[in-house]
């Protein structure tokens, strides 16, 4: 079919196109313009943007590197009790925005809080180690889903292998580690790099927290160069420094990856797990339940008693809060999943090398920081005289849903093209012999397969579009909020009891992220590292 369906193959480089336009302004800002403010800014505060903004993102990720994977090496390896019920639970951190967890954690170690109020000790929560320790423990989980897919497919022949070749008498349990981290630990090298871009990724896309804890991070940065001095420009240029340093982290894990290659039959096999005593069955599950309760369990359950405790005055207005938020996540994800499925079809139908390099920019989105997508389309619709010069501060529902597409559409761009990937042909062809159209044949034949496939990429756009802060902060119109944005503007004046319940229902809907990440039957669906 190559080189046919003209029209389609036009419309898939069109739609990916818009996709990626965000990123042109960003991009060209590293090298033209000058904003009024960008001279005060570069020589007083871009350094200290830049080196908080590496300190940040090394300190998180080396830390959730440790964590999970640590914790996926345990679980792979021993055996503990409940083993399902232990790797769901060390995931559930994924399920609690960061943003969330950080002025949790404020307030749980301040007066008032949960230590507070057993030992009548509070703990300053603030500056950069805070923020590193609220970043990794809400991330490590990416690096743990990582690690642990790797693990599960030829590396227990590996662990019995070199256990074969240890040394034996009392150097034995030293000789068996060193073989260890020669013959098995390179394996998982691809994996473990693969989780640690997603957790620098998130991190260089995380406004709230840096922000809420007073470290100055170039997002935090482009944004206050934004809202505070009113420079687009100068803002453009920060976002470009954010871009490129995220480029860089691609382009760094792409080539460790380029350089090594390890073989693998990807076969899941009984994982033979090594006997252990009760003592250090005790330890190891101890080990593996502490990130879960910093992560997840000791923030859930401050959120429980703030929600307890607040009066009727927390839930004004959170009914109105919730349904725009639901009803622009729908429109958004309709938008989103229909695009990815026509690029995907068209891809299909026409498979040669310009279509598919297009879907595969187009899919670089979720690499992307929010700021800088936002910046992207503000500069976009001012171009286009969209957003009007005078009103610059008010956004527009099509600037939200064009960012949300440009960042998000490759979420629902991998399950689908792997659903494609896995079709088999002769089903379409049949279909256009019988004089059916292309279009047609999509809706007819494709789609009524896809749809467990389109349920769980539907759903994880969804809760992604529900959680966004960043985008949806720059972008929102004028006395328009979600559920994300009330959370963070009450936790910011401090009215910590009326933010609870929004963000409870913020944590509901992560839950059902972890319920389709962890079912085998919707693991198509899943988010896959880039």
């Amino acid at each position: 079919m190559t080189g046919r369906y003209p029209l389609w193959r036009i419309g898939a480089i069109l739609l990916a196109t818009l996709a990626v336009l965000p990123y042109l302004p960003v991009v060209t800002g590293l090298f033209f313009g000058h904003g009024e403010a960008w001279e005060h800014v570069r020589d007083t505060v871009l350094l200290r943007y830049v080196l908080n903004t590496v300190v940040l993102t090394v300190s998180a990720v080396v830390l959730a590197v440790v964590v999970g994977t640590g914790g996926a090496w345990i679980l792979h390896r021993y055996a503990l009790p409940m083993p399902k019920l232990l790797h769901v639970l060390f995931v559930a951190p994924l399920a609690l925005p960061v943003y969330i967890s950080t002025f949790t954690w404020n307030g749980i170690l301040s007066y008032g809080g949960l230590l507070h109020a057993a030992t009548g000790v509070t703990v300053p929560f603030a500056g950069m180690s805070a923020a590193v320790f609220v970043l990794a423990m809400g991330l490590y989980p990416y690096v743990f889903l990582t690690v642990r897919a790797a693990m599960m497919t030829d590396t227990g022949v590996l662990f019995d292998a070199v256990a074969a070749l240890s040394d034996p008498g009392s150097r034995a349990r030293w000789g068996y580690y060193r073989n260890v981290m020669r013959g098995v630990v390179p394996t998982l090298r691809p994996a473990i790099a693969g989780g640690a871009a997603l957790v620098a990724m998130e991190v260089m896309n995380a406004y709230a927290t840096p922000v809420y804890l007073g470290v100055e991070t170039l997002s935090t940065g482009v944004f206050r160069t934004w809202f505070a001095l009113g420079d687009l420009p100068s803002a453009t240029r920060l976002a470009a420094f954010v871009l490129v340093i995220v480029l860089v982290l691609l382009g760094v894990e792409k080539a460790g990856r380029g350089r090594r290659r390890y073989g693998g039959s990807g076969a899941y096999g009984t994982i033979r797990h090594v006997p252990i005593s009760p003592g250090r069955r005790i330890l190891l599950t101890t080990l593996v339940i502490l990130p879960v309760m910093l992560g997840f369990g000791i923030p859930l359950v401050q959120l429980v008693l703030w929600t307890i405790s607040s009066g009727p005055g927390a839930y004004v207005g959170i009914g109105l809060t919730a349904f725009r938020t639901i009803i622009l996540a729908l429109v958004a994800t309709v938008l989103i999943v229909a695009i990815a499925v026509l690029v995907n079809f068209s891809v299909y139908l026409n498979p040669g090398v310009v279509v598919r390099s297009v879907r595969a920019v187009a899919g670089i989105g979720y690499a992307v920081p929010g700021t800088v997508i936002a910046i992207g389309v503000l500069v976009v619709f001012r171009t286009l005289r969209i957003v009007d010069e005078r009103l610059f501060l008010f956004g527009t529902i099509a600037g939200l849903l064009f960012a949300y597409t440009g960042r998000y559409l490759a979420v629902a761009l991998q399950p689908i093209r792997a659903a494609f990937e896995r079709q088999h042909r002769s089903t379409v062809d049949a279909a256009r012999s019988l004089g059916s159209s292309p279009g047609r044949v999509l809706w007819r034949v494709v789609l009524p397969v896809f749809r467990p496939t389109l349920a769980g990429a539907a759903l994880l756009v969804a809760i992604d579009v529900i959680k966004d802060l960043p985008m949806t902060l720059l972008l929102r119109p004028f006395d328009f909020s979600t559920l994300a944005v009330e959370v963070y503007r009450l936790a910011s004046d401090e009215r910590l009891p009326e933010a609870a319940p929004r963000a409870l229902l913020l944590v509901a809907l992560g839950i059902l992220t972890i319920i389709v990440i962890m079912n085998p039957g919707t693991s198509s669906s899943r988010k896959e590292p880039r």
